[in-house]
């Protein structure tokens, strides 16, 4: 049976963290069941899609530990 006994430092960290995403620009069309397809068969544009998801996108975050 091993005992261990932690004693830790009480001491702040601080973390960065940046993201990128798309980060080459490609078109990401809405899925075909989604809400960038036109389902009325009426319509001149029906059956085409009409709308893409953001082109680039990023994220920051930070993350305090004590």
């Amino acid at each position: 049976m091993n005992s261990v006994s932690r004693q830790e430092e009480s001491s702040t960290k601080l973390e960065g963290l940046a993201q990128a995403f798309n980060l080459f620009n490609t078109k990401n069309l809405q899925a075909q069941f989604g809400s960038g397809r036109v389902g009325n068969s009426l319509s001149p544009v029906f059956g085409t899609i009409v709308s893409a998801r953001p082109n680039l996108q990023g994220e920051l975050a930070l993350r305090v530990t004590w």
